[in-house]
């Protein structure tokens, strides 16, 4: 134990009785923005000083004062940077620009270090010298608003969006079109109906910053049009720290209450692990039970006759009902305020020429939502001549939802002297959804008054990721420095959905009577449904410079991507075994009318499996009565196994035509080759396998013209594809039952190639400050969407249609405000807006529809972000005004002339203030401080027909947090 506590005070504790400082920083060039590899940072007038990495990092220990660095590097200007504030234990964060022009002048340019201090600066150098269209948001900025996670964060990036809390959508288009990497590396989805990454999994607390590019470049994968999301970790730190803080949050509707709806489950459920609770029994894969067919809807021969082997049948039968979960209720609880913790770990440790950083991070947050009592509606054309549209279900529903969520990084990189660096990352994050919902009302096309449905669901759903990176960056010095970069990553991603549980019944109110009519609707039932996915990755990129003063560069690598999945779908209902009339009584179980609707006693022990054993001496054994039993109606085309592997090698250059145009461009080939395999083997070939395979090159051409100094034109053209995911190639059908909705996959699915056209202009004003103006237009051959069945109840099926197209304007402001008045030097805003206009071909079965376009699926007409920003000079305290505002987007399809249905537009205001007192630092917010409705609704003959309305109140949170240097 003694030896533990001493490697825990090495580790953590302080380095020396008198603290140094530090300052840090990165050396770049002025015009292309690359970093200067092995440039010199001194102190003036002495012989102290560092070299910069292959990264063009630095950083420089020494004691507390002031001082004057010179920062120089063969063939640029010098530049002193004066005023520099070295405090004890602190570090003092230093971007560096120099210039190669009028290097003969012998000038020596001299700034104050206020004027190079890091905020989004260097993320606007990285705009300012991207080779494509691009924007982002630095991990400043998200210390910013009020927000815990990437989704949160990618709302504030200009055109993007998220839809469910959790999937990112650029320029109006849907996660299909949008890639999320993690450092360059493919996430795969957690949802298997999704095809993009949940990036509510990454807390904000582990990101360095998060670049979503535009326009595609050959050296990206080409599955994306909207852009692509890169999320960027944090990795060599700069100083060694030690983080802890501490949050709560507070809103009426879901904190401090009584009402919360909620269950019993597992002893780990706080956390958000399942403890085996609610693992399916090992019962049901008995042997004996598949031999005998206990679990089919029928047995036979019947317990009850008392045939030979009735007993072993009885037996088994009563078993794998007591060994299930027969609660089927919630309980009201009480609920605590929202909290979290979390720490983090950063330290630097020199080895001569060499240096190891370490990065550890760790954190946990429970969150709370309840919505009481909102309506649910859903609304069809029955009736051309009749004006208005007719309600098939009318609802009130309460929802509750326990969030607890834990995740974690370790990082290692290790420098290796100045020109080779590896990096190690492990990311994990683990998230549970625990909730309890009841639903009532009617459903007008068979429950109508008096008789009114009632339902009751618990749900947990558990989804986890774990990343590993690994990853080298090579710097030839006698091959005009140039750069071999590769990295492998293992991702393994899991959604589990452990016996989830539905149980609805129809009450009628005029004869107070409780019953489950097996016509009307679904009898009470368990699903267990999980998804594994397992992607391999690999990418190897070399760049060598070219041309006089190497500022041409060509670039060629590869990728190899492998992903595996399994998906598995079981579902058993509760059956309730009919009377049986002998010598002239009747012997069943009580019905759900016997027990006036309480289902806990419907399932109680007395009234499932073996309820009553009749000896009978005229039959071979003991007669069973059955009450209620489980039975399988486990669909099996609905489990299926897949696997989708892209191979890709590119070559690009990156040309100075002249002195202000530059030229990037290039290609890259693909081969795509997805597979799924249904389980049901009874199917066709046809229906049971979904496959393509095919090769595509995909061209890319960016011109940059630099207007001057300060202001840049682009324009991009390229072609990429969108590839449907292995749930929508799968013959697997997904059922809501509360509104028997259907949404189905198709094995013949196609791929969809884009066509990409990109105009933008920008300008940057200063430290900080940028004005952009961009105009975009794609055009979409063999787009995925989905359209009905003609079936009974409302089927949707993905399908492609022909074409689609869309475009729109963006522009972005980042302005200080002291150009208006001396007193407003401290303010800045930030704002973003987008214009968008899309449509898309339609498939109709039905010969009478007259619609023949509609926007994407989650494309809205415009998206706002304004942001007003309060930061003196002090850097001690900032205020930030938020506010989102974003227009109506198409949420459900309209069967047949159905209107189509879309989520309303919105506004939200958020207000943070950060206040600082050196190592200790205090956070306070209010979010959704307008408390907009969120509303689901569509349009027609001049009316609105509600489907879902509700809000979500105001939160208030506090955060403190303190850090050991």
């Amino acid at each position: 134990m003694r030896s533990y506590i001493v490697l825990i005070i090495l580790m953590f504790g302080t380095t020396a009785a008198v603290a140094q400082g530090v300052v840090s920083g990165t050396l770049l060039d002025e015009n292309s923005g690359e970093p200067l590899m092995f440039a010199n940072v001194a102190v003036a007038g002495t012989t102290t000083g560092v070299s910069t990495d292959m990264d063009g990092k630095y950083q420089l220990e020494l004691s507390p004062g002031q001082y004057a660095l010179v920062y120089s590097y063969v063939g640029y200007q010098d530049k002193t940077v004066s005023e520099v504030e070295i405090d004890e234990g602190q570090m003092q964060i230093l971007d560096v620009t120099l210039s190669d022009q009028a290097v003969d002048l012998k000038l020596d340019v001299v700034v104050t270090a206020k004027a190079v201090e890091r905020s989004e600066n260097a993320l606007l150098m990285l705009r300012r010298k991207s080779d494509k269209i691009q924007d982002g948001i630095s991990s400043q900025e998200m210390n910013r608003y009020p927000i815990s996670d990437a989704a949160g964060a990618m709302k504030k990036v200009t055109g993007a969006t998220i839809s469910g809390g959790k999937y990112v959508y650029i320029r109006g288009l849907g996660d299909r079109y949008s890639l999320s990497q993690l450092n360059g590396m493919v996430i795969p989805s957690a949802d298997p109906y999704r095809n993009s990454a949940q990036l509510d999994l990454i807390p904000t607390n582990l990101l360095d910053n998060i670049i979503t590019s535009k326009t595609f470049t050959p050296d990206l994968p080409g599955t994306f049009t909207g852009g692509s999301v890169d999320i960027k970790t944090k990795s060599f730190p700069e100083q060694k720290t030690l983080t802890f803080a501490v949050s709560a949050g507070y809103n009426r509707q879901n904190n401090l209450i009584s009402d919360f709806l909620s269950y019993d489950g597992g002893k780990n459920d706080y956390w958000g692990y399942d403890d085996g609770t609610r693992d399916l029994p090992s019962i049901y894969n008995d042997a004996r039970v598949q031999e005998l067919g206990i679990l089919e809807q029928s047995l036979f021969p019947r317990p009850r006759d008392g045939r030979a082997g009735a007993g072993e049948m009885a037996n088994l039968t009563d078993r794998v009902i007591r060994e299930s979960n027969n609660n089927f209720t919630s309980n009201n609880a009480g609920t605590p305020l929202d909290h979290g913790f979390s720490f983090s770990y950063g330290n630097k440790y020199d080895m001569g020429n060499n240096a190891l950083g370490v990065i550890l991070t760790g954190s946990f947050k429970q969150n709370y939502t309840q919505l009481t009592g909102y309506n649910k509606a859903n609304w069809f054309l029955d009736d051309v001549t009749s004006g208005s549209l007719f309600n098939q279900g009318d609802f009130r529903e309460t929802l509750s939802t326990q969030t607890p969520s834990v995740s974690g990084m370790a990082g290692l990189s290790y420098k290796i002297g100045e020109a080779n660096t590896m990096t190690f990352n492990t990311i994990y994050s683990h998230q549970a959804d625990k909730v309890g919902r009841f639903i009532e009302g009617e459903r007008p096309d068979n429950l109508v008054f008096p008789r009114f449905l009632e339902g009751h669901s618990l749900v947990w759903t558990e989804r986890e990721m774990i990343n590993y990176q690994l990853g080298g960056d090579h710097i030839f010095t006698g091959l005009r420095n140039a750069r071999l970069e590769w990295k492998g990553s293992l991702a393994n991603i899991t959604q589990e959905e452990p016996d989830t549980r539905f149980f609805e019944y129809v009450y009628n109110t005029d004869l107070d009577f409780y019953n489950i009519p097996a016509s009307d609707i679904q009898l009470p039932f368990h699903f267990w449904r999980d998804l594994q996915d397992e992607q391999k990755d690999f990418k190897l990129d070399f760049t060598l410079p070219f041309g006089s003063e190497n500022t041409n560069k060509l670039k060629v690598g590869g990728l190899f991507s492998q992903k595996d999945r399994t998906f598995n779908e079981l579902r058993y209902q509760i059956l309730r075994e009919s009377p049986y009339f002998f010598r002239g009584e009747l012997l069943a179980s009580k019905s759900f009318s016997e027990v006036n609707g309480d289902i806990d006693a419907y399932l109680a022990e007395d009234n499932i499996g073996i309820v009553q054993r009749i000896e009978d001496s005229g039959s071979e054994e003991t007669r069973y009565i059955l009450g209620n039993r489980n039975f399988d109606v486990t669909v099996p085309r609905n489990s299926y196994i897949g696997s989708e592997n892209v191979v890709a090698a590119y070559a690009m250059v990156n040309f100075a035509i002249s002195e202000r145009l530059k030229f990037i461009g290039g290609a890259r080939y693909e081969s795509t080759d997805i597979s799924v395999e249904s389980l049901d083997t009874f199917l066709d070939d046809e229906d049971r396998f979904g496959n393509i395979d095919v090769n595509d090159i995909l061209p890319s051409a960016n011109f940059i013209y630099e207007l001057n100094e300060t202001m840049n034109l682009r324009a991009s053209f390229s072609r990429t594809l969108a590839r449907p995911n292995l749930r929508e190639i799968a013959n697997f059908s997904s059922f809501d039952p509360p509104t028997k909705f259907t949404i189905s996959g198709n094995p013949n699915l196609d791929r969809t190639n884009i066509s990409n056209y990109d105009l933008r202009w920008e300008w940057f004003l200063g430290a900080g400050e940028l004005v952009s103006v961009s105009g975009y237009y794609k055009k979409f051959t063999n787009p995925i969407t989905l359209f009905y069945l003609r079936t009974p109840n409302p089927t949707l099926q993905y399908t492609n249609v022909p074409s689609a197209e869309l475009y729109g304007v963006e522009f972005e402001l980042r302005k200080d405000l002291g150009f208006i008045s001396p007193q407003l030097a401290n303010f800045k805003i930030n704002t973003n807006f987008s214009f968008i206009e899309a449509s898309s071909d339609v498939r109709e079965e039905n010969s009478s529809t007259d619609r023949t376009s509609r926007p994407f699926e989650g494309q809205a007409p415009f998206i706002a972000n304004a942001a007003l920003l309060y930061s003196p000079a002090s850097g001690s305290f900032e205020a930030i005004l938020s506010l989102n505002t974003i227009g109506d987007r198409l949420s459900i399809f309209g069967r047949d002339n159905t209107p189509d249905v879309f989520n309303r537009g919105r506004s939200q205001l958020d207000f943070t203030i950060t206040k600082r007192f050196q190592d200790l630092v205090v956070k306070l917010s209010a979010a959704n401080l307008l408390n907009a409705p969120y509303k689901l609704a569509s349009d027609y003959e001049g009316s609105e027909f509600a489907y879902e309305d509700f809000k979500r109140g105001i939160t208030l949170n506090a955060s403190v947090g303190y850090t050991i240097r």
